[in-house]
């Protein structure tokens, strides 16, 4: 793995933990949008999370050079659960075998993940046969296989 591959999989963990954390604080407060930096990564999750109907959509913020993220809110039974797993001191990582462990115990629940061949869903690294460092674990929701950006 080159140093350019360490820094950016090592970077996702605050990049996607901060993201989350964010997600979470303004669903609790019941805030309409936030606001994030238009990083690569930031730009992935937001296209992952819009794939998935955890929010509302995203534009750039006028003048300010950032997204607006609008939260998508649920009624109490169809509430989505997501967090942060994988966090700069505490890194959760699977191999093939692992993670196809992780999946048959926890069938309801879609990782994603941060491999060597980038960001991931758990059902394409199963496709690859590929492990990686779980960053993001979200309750089941209805998911196209092979998310493509």
């Amino acid at each position: 793995m080159s140093k350019k591959e360490k820094f950016y999989k090592y970077k996702a963990f605050y990049i996607v933990s901060d993201f989350v954390n964010n997600l979470i604080k303004a669903k609790e407060e019941k805030v309409k949008s936030i606001v994030v930096r238009p990083t690569t990564i930031n730009k992935y999750l937001l296209k992952f999370f819009d794939n998935l109907g955890i929010i509302n959509g995203y534009y750039p913020a006028k003048k300010l050079h950032l997204i607006e993220v609008f939260i998508k809110y649920y009624n109490e039974e169809n509430d989505l659960d997501f967090n942060a797993l994988s966090l700069p001191s505490e890194r959760f990582e699977f191999d093939f075998e692992g993670l196809e462990f992780l999946k048959d115990t926890y069938p309801n629940y879609t990782y994603l993940l941060a491999t060597a061949e980038g960001l991931m869903l758990d059902v394409d690294c199963l496709d690859l046969k590929i492990g990686g460092v779980i960053l993001l674990k979200i309750s089941y929701v209805k998911i196209k296989k092979n998310f493509e950006i």
